[in-house]
């Protein structure tokens, strides 16, 4: 009965280490459709974004704490969805030498977005000051890794 379990379970992670290799050998894209599909969607994000930066221009405008936070956390929200797509998007080959460090800012920065929600929902705000300007920090070097990699409308024209 013991040598049959043992089998099975051979036949069990046999099985699941085959299919993680036939996962990974599965074809990328190719770096045209790659960065058709990521920039159609941050031109689309894009629209979004900028309408939210005009809602917290406005708020500070009329220093009205409760929009600006309001409209900071839509802000962070999409660029946490638009950075999640890309992260989970398989970067085709001849592009991974450019996007491995876009990925990996992008990762950075969620960190930090996600420290920003939170300083704002703790009312830290020496959290929320160290955050924000990371992020700003950050975001210049991303726009130059997107640009290099053929995503502008993710880099350089999303600013």
């Amino acid at each position: 009965m013991r040598a049959l379990w043992r089998a099975g379970c051979l036949v069990v992670v046999a099985t699941v280490a085959l299919s993680g290799v036939v996962a990974q050998a599965s074809p990328a894209a190719s770096p045209a459709t790659y960065r058709a599909k990521l920039n159609e969607m941050c031109r689309t994000n894009t629209v979004r974004l900028d309408a939210t930066e005009t809602t917290l221009a406005r708020a500070k405008k009329a220093r009205d704490p409760g929009a600006f936070a309001a409209a900071l956390r839509e802000y962070l929200g999409l660029g946490l969805r638009e950075n999640a797509a890309i992260e989970h998007t398989t970067v085709p080959g001849p592009l991974r030498p450019a996007m491995e460090p876009v990925v990996y800012l992008l990762r950075r920065m969620d960190g930090h977005a996600r420290g920003v929600l939170a300083s704002m929902a703790t009312g830290d705000g020496i959290a929320w000051e160290y955050h924000m300007g990371a992020l700003a920090n950050l975001s210049g070097f991303l726009d130059r890794g997107f640009d290099s990699a053929g995503l502008r409308d993710c880099g350089s024209n999303q600013s």
